[in-house]
């Protein structure tokens, strides 16, 4: 991770939507991060919080509401040529939650991935356009065979992988990774995961990686931001997140991990958060360098005491 060069910032976003007439749903309300080149981002969240959102918004398959989107220092809304445009889908690309609903059932898997391939230019000819797919299903896990098969005739793991392949056929600075282990087997999750992570050693890539698992996001993420009804609760170190959350619906999230122990699931007291504070002047604040967490300012010395708490307790047990 380079933390001198951002390559995305978002800005007080918001994403509206009008349901059942004049009912308005805020499904992003006023979030701000970053995340830096060569960078994990993980946002967790329980269903319905806003994470998947706030991805397809920052790839643009949503305008926003209102909010500055920045990718590398350019605002997207000041972008308007066709070439422009062009240049931001080839370097921002996503791989979705659903890998057979992502994929057209009709096209074969060789035409699939050469789709971008084609788009972009990036290719001499047909046949090294064929060299490239192949050497992208090799990349991936896969072999030269799956080139023509169907995306029916492949297993839920191997689905993913064709999408994987797919975002990187034209080459992006930046993937996000829109729950794209929640639809497989939990024996194939950890395979994904551990691809994505070579890749981006290979590749120098960045991921804004979306999940509601926040022991998987953990593992994968450099910085994990924690959503809640369209509010980031709390942002921080991946590790600091799990091990000193302060935030009651981290808390919550935590406490809902199922762990590989009998005797610890049978005592085991989940925290059941019931509702966010909030005031007009509610905000993401910085309690220690580097960790927020959604508060009012009065509230501060309350959270930095806690997270002292926290520490001294993972001392003793250290």
């Amino acid at each position: 991770m380079n933390t001198n060069n951002e390559i995305l910032r978002v800005e007080k976003l918001k994403e509206y939507f009008r349901s059942n007439g004049n009912n308005i749903v805020k499904a992003v309300d006023n979030i701000s991060f970053n995340i830096f080149e060569g960078e994990t981002f993980g946002l967790v969240g329980e269903s319905g919080c806003g994470k998947s959102t706030t991805g397809r918004t920052i790839i643009q398959l949503y305008r926003p509401t209102s909010g500055k989107i920045y990718f590398n220092g350019v605002d997207l809304s000041t972008i308007h040529s066709k070439k422009d445009w062009l240049q931001f889908r080839r370097d921002v690309q996503m791989i979705y939650q659903d890998p057979y609903a992502s994929l057209n059932p009709r096209k074969k898997v060789r035409d699939i991935i050469a789709e971008g391939i084609k788009v972009h230019g990036l290719s001499k000819n047909k046949d090294d356009c064929d060299e490239q797919v192949n050497e992208l299903l090799m990349t991936v896990g896969l072999n030269s065979d799956h080139a023509n098969r169907y995306p029916h005739e492949l297993s839920g793991g191997q689905r993913q992988r064709i999408g994987i392949a797919r975002a990187l056929s034209v080459r992006p600075k930046f993937i996000i990774c829109d729950e794209p282990i929640s639809a497989l087997d939990v024996s194939i999750q950890a395979q994904i995961v551990n691809l994505l992570k070579k890749l981006q050693k290979e590749k120098h890539l960045t991921y804004l990686f979306i999940a509601h698992d926040l022991s998987m996001v953990k593992y994968i993420s450099n910085r994990i931001g924690v959503m809640y009804q369209g509010k980031l609760v709390e942002l921080g170190n991946a590790k600091e997140i799990y091990q000193f959350p302060l935030h009651p619906y981290t808390e919550s999230l935590l406490s809902a991990i199922p762990l590989p122990d009998p005797d610890y699931e049978r005592q085991r007291n989940r925290i059941v958060f019931n509702n966010l504070v909030q005031t007009e002047t509610s905000q993401l604040r910085e309690i220690i360098p580097g960790h927020y967490v959604y508060c009012d300012i009065a509230d501060i010395p309350a959270y930095q005491k806690k997270y002292q708490l926290l520490l001294s307790d993972s001392t003793k047990e250290g």
